[in-house]
């Protein structure tokens, strides 16, 4: 039989104690960014992985805009915008993670790469 009060005292017992082990704020295995340089590297690099699945996407709708314009000078302006503007984004994101690269070996050569 379902009991709420039960299925809630569980609930409390094991975020209490719980099974597994969590890391601890200020243990190396966070991998948390300790100085600037590290947390620009880490932001433009997570940029980066999420920049390239979303380019697809945008992509694939542009090519889509192609498909259903029908030779209609406005839709295909758009989707010709589309291919454009993801292009051009997509390559703002790649050089600014290079460029977090540049700025950290300038301003931190001894951090490791």
């Amino acid at each position: 039989m379902f009991n709420l009060s039960n299925l809630l005292i569980k609930g409390i017992a094991l975020a209490a104690d719980p099974p597994y082990d969590l890391p601890k704020i200020g243990e190396k295995d966070l991998d948390l960014p300790t100085n600037l340089t590290d947390l620009l590297e880490k932001l433009t690099s997570f940029l980066q992985q999420l920049a390239i699945p979303v380019a697809v996407a945008l992509y694939l709708w542009a090519a889509f805009l192609y498909l259903t314009s029908a030779g209609e000078a406005e839709k295909i302006k758009r989707a010709n915008q589309a291919v454009l503007y993801t292009t051009v984004g997509l390559i703002v994101v790649l050089i600014a993670h290079g460029l977090a690269l540049v700025v950290k070996n300038i301003f931190a050569p001894e951090l490791p790469v």
